[in-house]
């Protein structure tokens, strides 16, 4: 035994004398000597959550919050306001950290994700869409967007035109952000004709 614990502790002494040597004309730099990011490079963990709960029948209700749990139980109240029913909110839930969520409506078939960007988010919906038809129900009614929330947790848009549209304006600096536009932004984008909102 003692032998062994000798050789173990020979062979690691020369392996860590080899490495050392090695490394030794090496310049290491500062990221590989475990500094700890700053805040500045990585802001992850300091987005917050968005949550969306969904019953079978589609209805939906969404939250954003700071913790996980607390944007799951608000997803669900949100949820229970439109549903009216006792069980079933919660039966699906996406999440994302400073993400996109979008759902859509087939027929009796729900497709709601989450996703880091809406590119992927809208891939991805795409992908399980095409999945279902394939798989599944090759015979279902086309889909439609029943909902847009951005990676701020405002609910911006049904529909991918609305959605386009928003972001279009936010890019030129004419959307305020909250997810619903005032009565004169309306207005200044259809020029001066009444519109929906």
């Amino acid at each position: 035994m003692l032998l062994r614990t000798s050789v173990a502790a020979f062979a690691a002494t020369i392996s860590l004398g080899l490495w050392s040597e090695a490394c030794a004309d090496r310049e290491w730099p500062a990221t590989e000597l475990n500094v700890p990011p700053t805040a500045s490079t990585d802001n992850y963990w300091q987005k917050d959550v968005t949550v969306v709960a969904i019953t079978p029948d589609g209805t939906w209700g969404v939250a954003t919050e700071l913790t996980t749990g607390q944007a799951i139980a608000n997803a669900i109240a949100d949820c229970k306001n439109k549903y009216k029913s006792k069980i079933g909110c919660g039966s699906m839930i996406t999440s994302v950290r400073g993400g996109w969520s979008i759902g859509k409506r087939c027929g009796n078939q729900s497709i709601f994700v989450a996703e880091q960007s809406l590119a992927k988010a809208e891939q991805v919906a795409t992908n399980r869409e095409i999945e279902l038809r394939k798989l599944y129900a090759a015979d279902m009614p086309p889909c439609v967007r029943v909902m847009s929330v951005d990676p701020n947790g405002d609910v911006v848009a049904p529909d991918v035109a609305d959605l386009l549209r928003i972001l279009m304006e936010r890019t030129s600096g004419q959307h305020d952000g909250s997810g619903v536009r005032s009565q004169a932004q309306r207005a200044a984008t259809t020029g001066g004709q009444p519109s929906s909102p």
